[in-house]
């Protein structure tokens, strides 16, 4: 039998935004704001808990919220943002859009929240011909994923995260 998890550090390093990219030691620093990459490593973490603590779901959710609002129409993804919430790059398809991509797809496969699969394979279907090369076999579908508000609720529903 495996030892549980322990969440305290990652719950420490987040806000209702999402995870702090940078701390000293154990604590956070939120002048670096935040990052995509660290966000969907968190995504990927705390998808993988079979039965979550409410800490656990809550961290998920913020950073489901995270991943999708990154997003943008053409399915590129930003990858920093500020402490304030404001985006401060341009969407592109560096590394963090297949971390994000990862990321939504891990949600999907592991959880057993249905509204929680369904908002991150929305998420994962609004990738479309960013990063495409000719000859590649796939193509997803072009409408943009639903966005989450930041008010959102704990419970998430096909319409909002």
């Amino acid at each position: 039998m495996h030892p549980a998890l322990v969440f305290d550090h990652l719950a420490s390093m987040s806000t209702p935004i999402g995870l702090f990219e940078h701390a000293l030691f154990t604590r956070a620093r939120p002048e670096h704001g935040f990052c995509l990459d660290d966000v969907a490593r968190g995504l990927v973490v705390t998808a993988r808990q079979p039965d979550p603590s409410a800490v656990v779901a809550d961290l998920r959710r913020i950073y489901l919220r995270f991943v999708l609002d990154a997003q943008d129409a053409a399915g590129r993804f930003h990858n920093r943002r500020s402490v304030a919430g404001a985006w401060t790059d341009t969407p592109n398809v560096d590394d963090h859009w297949g971390r994000a991509l990862w990321a939504l797809g891990t949600v999907a496969a592991t959880t057993s929240d249905e509204d929680v699969r369904d908002a991150a394979l929305e998420g994962a279907g609004g990738v479309c011909d960013c990063g495409r090369r000719p000859g590649t076999p796939w193509r997803m579908r072009r409408s943009a994923p639903a966005r989450c508000s930041a008010s959102a609720p704990a419970t998430m529903s096909r319409s909002a995260c």
